[in-house]
């Protein structure tokens, strides 16, 4: 899915989240997300991406998740070195919310500067040991429970 946003520039935060699917899921343990992101290489900044709810609560501000790499899922974190023009493949543990429901998953733009913006989001799923246990969007769909 893409999402693709003019912005004038601001001085405060800017930003759009819209929400793809509100399918539920409650975490197990072993499980973690995975999704895919890609940013436009002429986007004037590289934040954005993705975002949903635990809880109730947001997972960009309420989980302290990291990918793989160390970085946090919070789309104001910036992806310019692995997400600049390419896809970058992201893994979060979520063992830290396991009974909990994950809902309301959001693809975001995040980002001050004026220009145009283009995210892309695919294969936004839950895994267990390599095993899909839900998907949530699936190049070009979102699909409800398997």
């Amino acid at each position: 899915m893409q999402l693709h946003v003019r912005s004038n520039g601001t001085t405060g935060n800017g930003y759009v989240y819209r929400i793809f699917d509100t399918t539920t899921y409650t975490i197990q343990t072993g499980d973690v997300l995975e999704f895919d992101v890609w940013m436009d290489a002429a986007n004037p900044q590289f934040i954005g991406g993705f975002d949903a709810t635990v809880n109730g609560l947001t997972v960009r501000d309420n989980t302290g998740w990291l990918d793989q790499n160390g970085r946090h899922i919070h789309p104001g974190v910036n992806l310019a070195t692995v997400a600049s023009g390419q896809w970058y493949h992201r893994v979060f543990d979520m063992s830290s919310k396991v009974g909990q429901v994950l809902s309301n998953f959001k693809i975001v733009h995040q980002g001050n500067a004026a220009g145009t913006y283009v995210i892309k989001l695919k294969d936004v799923k839950v895994t267990n040991n390599g095993v899909v246990k839900q998907v949530i969007y699936q190049a070009g769909q979102a699909v409800q429970s398997i």
